[in-house]
């Protein structure tokens, strides 16, 4: 996007995309629900735990940076991009559930999009192991846009912007 506005603050029917997100994270019930967002925007956010990314780093640093806040936070950790609005609760819900039942460590929710360009890759080398590849890397996609829980005996439950 071309644009001075954050993406995940962008309208879309009457909504910021990160307002989707956030709602369908909440149709869990997630205690506390984290969003991370830079310190520019720390205002733009009302009935979330905010944690701070002091600058963009990726997702790993995002969850690194809501650790704080979820101090003593036993549970499943769910990870969720603010700038995906057609993530509905019920489809969180079965990847959780998805999650749950097969007892992994981490679970990765992607999609095989029309034109793959346009997204992050994630590769897949036996159905067992993958791994993410930014868009501009021109490696054959196999499937798009990460969304993963995962489980440790220290967990924390993180809806990352």
């Amino acid at each position: 996007m071309h644009s001075a506005t954050p993406k995940h603050l962008h309208p879309l029917l009457g909504k910021r995309l990160i307002d989707w997100v956030v709602d369908a994270a909440r149709e869990l019930g997630p205690d506390p629900l984290v969003v991370v967002t830079s310190p520019d925007i720390v205002d733009a956010f009302d009935g979330v735990e905010l944690a701070v990314q002091p600058e963009p780093r990726g997702t790993g640093d995002a969850v690194a940076a809501a650790r704080e806040r979820l101090a003593g936070f036993e549970g499943d950790v769910l990870v969720v991009s603010g700038d995906v609005p057609a993530l509905t609760g019920s489809l969180l819900q079965r990847l959780l559930e998805t999650h749950r039942e097969a007892g992994a460590a981490a679970t990765v929710l992607s999609f095989e999009p029309s034109d793959p360009i346009e997204y992050g890759r994630v590769l897949r080398d036996d159905g067992l192991s993958a791994r993410s590849t930014p868009r501009s890397t021109p490696s054959p996609p196999r499937s798009s846009g990460p969304r993963w829980s995962g489980s440790t005996p220290t967990t924390r439950r993180a809806s990352s912007t």
